[in-house]
């Protein structure tokens, strides 16, 4: 009895064995892949993106013409688009440095943004509620603007200082991630801190966010039902869609697999979780098909939307919310995942 529990025990071992062998690939190509084909590739795109749009905040400190302010603004949402998405990689020491704090904090609060272009305008050094996209977007976007930068050469100032600082703090973003290449493509930590643990995570917390910051809180989910487009990620813009629309693309990639051609060997985390469980896969696949068509069906001024609590705005909350679960419970389980204290716990 004893030499046949040895042998079952044995067979179990090296099963277990061969498992563990077996995940530690699946997870070491989703790292790998995800850190060749989408990381990189997504903060070279915001650095270039960043670039622009300084490019034309001198073309129009030059000459702060109408047109000129157009090409800015339309610059300024090319870097917006690129930016969203990389959020979800707000992970690791990318977020233990405060990394993210430097581009798109929201609500923006506009009575600091004025006063530090009345009493500083050089000084990068502010707030992140005051800076970043967000301020860029209120300068450009906001009523009379063009006479704002035409009577008012502090507000060219304080737009260059903001644009530099996106610059800058983009280039380090970027140097930070080409830093952690052996980390991600390697894969080979074996506590809660390493690359696959964190991109699973990372995807959970971003959707949370999704949910909660950027379709909940401006339609009045945590405030008693009072909503207020200011709290969107773009409001002086009315650009927030196209953040929501970027930013779903970007889970769906993960997912998938960032897959360009028939022959493309980019992994997705959905791969690996039909592997142990094909009915989640299916779970978050329906959800994802679902959220989709939400996007789809939001109409065209998301500002009145948020307002007027618009039932596909509450739809989409709801299958975000949906998606959220299935990744924080059911995927983080079939990936025996360790899933790390919310941001937003507590709130």
């Amino acid at each position: 009895m004893k030499i046949k529990l040895i042998f079952v025990t044995s067979i179990l071992l090296v099963f277990t064995a061969c498992k563990k062998e077996e995940e530690t690939t699946d997870a070491k190509d989703f790292t790998k892949s995800t850190f060749q084909k989408v990381i990189l590739p997504l903060h070279s795109t915001f650095s270039n993106k960043a670039l622009a749009l300084q490019s034309s905040v001198l073309k129009f400190e030059t000459a702060p013409t109408a047109e000129n302010l157009n090409s800015l603004k339309q610059n300024w949402q090319a870097a917006y688009s690129s930016y969203s998405p990389t959020e979800v990689f707000n992970i690791d020491n990318i977020k233990d440095n405060y990394a993210h704090l430097y581009f798109q904090k929201f609500p923006i609060d506009t009575l600091k943004v004025i006063s530090n272009v009345h009493t500083n305008p050089s000084n990068a050094i502010v707030s992140s509620n005051a800076k970043g996209l967000g301020a860029i977007e209120y300068l450009l976007f906001r009523s009379a603007a063009l006479d704002s930068f035409q009577n008012e050469a502090n507000n060219i100032v304080y737009l260059k200082a903001m644009t530099n600082d996106i610059v800058d703090k983009g280039n380090e973003l970027l140097s930070m991630w080409k830093e952690n290449q052996n980390k991600y493509v390697n894969n080979q930590e074996s506590d809660a801190s390493n690359a696959f643990n964190q991109l699973v995570n990372g995807m959970i917390q971003f959707t949370e966010n999704l949910k909660m910051l950027k379709v909940g809180n401006p339609l009045g989910k945590q405030s008693l039902d009072h909503p207020d487009h200011y709290l969107a990620q773009a409001p002086f813009s009315n650009t927030s869609e196209t953040g929501l629309n970027e930013d779903f693309e970007i889970l769906v990639k993960l997912w998938n697999g960032n897959k360009t051609t028939v022959l493309d060997t980019s992994v997705g985390l959905g791969e690996i979780v039909k592997a142990k469980n094909a009915e989640v896969y299916q779970e978050v696949n329906t959800i994802l098909e679902k959220i989709g068509k939400d996007l789809s069906l939001l109409p065209d001024d998301l500002n009145t939307a948020f307002e007027n609590m618009d039932e596909a705005l509450n739809t989409l909350y709801e299958d975000l919310n949906v998606l959220y679960t299935l990744l924080k419970v059911d995927v983080s389980a079939q990936l025996d995942v360790t899933v790390f204290i919310s941001d937003l716990d507590g709130d």
